[in-house]
């Protein structure tokens, strides 16, 4: 398969600078979108450049497991079809290349993309999302009210509605207040009170941002009968140090031998939801990763199968359409799993639609070289 090594290697240098300005691309647009809401939050709780660049690296780490196999489809899709186009193919035949000599290179980068991604979705990526969620954590602890702005409804703050008629950020006082809280195991509660301060402090088991309020209301419905109590100082507790420490056990900040053994030690622990939601990631990152390979396979049978002079837009085309449509089965299948349809199935579908749809079309274009 490798005898006429040095247009396999051609071959294989042409596919690697567009995977990595394709992986590139992607992360710099991801990251786009990802800075509008962050970057403001983080200089104004006193980050430097070295604390955003790294916030920016633990959100790269997370994508990668999504991104790589999606990337390394379009290199090489995009490379045969071009080498196709523009007559290279028909010159390699023509020394006497076969199809699998021709086929080599794409499947020798897949089979790397796949260990790369494996490792990446193992350790690399949880590594990221635990170690952005700490940061983000910390920063918020500092400096709550950054994230407040005055005479505006505010969803998702610390897991509350909050308004605030009044927000001054440089000392973390609050004025004239509405706090809508829904915490799981109590009826919800409304709270009006005339200031609040944002106050942190240290506890045995790590550091707590409260919202201290004074000269307030708390107004509770349950069982359709209205209680109101009144209070002078009232503090709504922002974050947990328990919660935090035992948020290590998240599944996606957990890496693959963590959560196998997070697996193992609480089947029966947990509750059959939070079990399948394990089950469930442990072996969506195996598909993710060996999908690479998979995906390689597809990019070199419809490269090599393409007419000649179809040019890039056809390649272009199939890529979006063939990648679009692995993810959102891969999402939706996802869902389909809390509600009762087998993890394996779920986790594994659409690779098996994938090989499928590979092992077809490289047998056809096989027959037809």
């Amino acid at each position: 398969m490798f005898k006429n090594w040095r247009i396999q290697s051609y071959i294989f240098s042409e596919m690697i600078p567009t995977f990595l300005i394709g992986l590139f691309s992607l992360l710099i647009i991801i990251l786009l979108f990802q800075s509008f809401s962050m970057v403001e939050i983080l200089i104004s709780n006193g980050a430097n450049v070295t604390d955003i660049l790294k916030v920016f690296a633990y959100i790269s780490l997370s994508y990668l497991p999504i991104l790589t196999p999606t990337t390394l489809f379009f290199s090489v899709l995009l490379t045969y079809n071009r080498l196709n186009s523009e007559s290279e193919i028909t010159a390699f035949k023509s020394l006497g290349l076969s199809f699998l000599q021709l086929s080599a290179p794409a499947l020798l980068l897949g089979l790397a993309v796949s260990l790369f991604s494996l490792q990446t979705s193992f350790y690399l990526a949880p590594w990221g999302h635990k170690k952005l969620e700490s940061m983000l954590l910390d920063f918020k602890e500092k400096g709550p009210t950054v994230a407040l702005k005055e005479k505006v409804f505010i969803e998702g703050f610390f897991d509350l509605v909050i308004y605030a008629n009044e927000s001054n950020k440089k000392t973390n006082k609050l004025k004239e207040i509405f706090i809508y809280q829904d915490t799981e195991g109590l009826p919800p509660a409304t709270i009006v009170a005339k200031e609040g301060e944002m106050i942190t402090k240290t506890t045995a088991y790590g550091k707590q941002a409260l919202l201290r309020l004074k000269e307030g209301t708390i107004h509770r419905l349950e069982n359709k009968a209205h209680t109101k109590a009144s209070f002078n100082t009232f503090d709504v507790r922002l974050t947990d140090p328990v919660k935090k420490q035992s948020s290590k056990n998240k599944r996606h900040v957990m890496n693959q031998t963590e959560l196998k053994n997070y697996i193992e030690a609480n089947k029966t622990k947990v509750t059959p939801k939070r079990l399948t939601k394990l089950h469930n990631e442990y072996n969506r990152r195996w598909s993710s990763a060996l999908a690479a390979l998979l995906f390689a396979l597809i990019g070199v049978a419809f490269g090599l199968g393409a007419k000649q002079r179809s040019g890039k837009g056809q390649g272009l085309f199939v890529g979006v359409i063939i990648t679009l449509s692995y993810w959102v089965l891969y999402a939706g299948l996802s869902n389909l799993a809390y509600k009762g349809l087998d993890v394996l199935f779920v986790a594994w579908i659409p690779n098996i639609i994938l090989l499928i749809i590979g092992a077809y079309f490289f047998q056809k274009s096989i027959k037809v070289s």
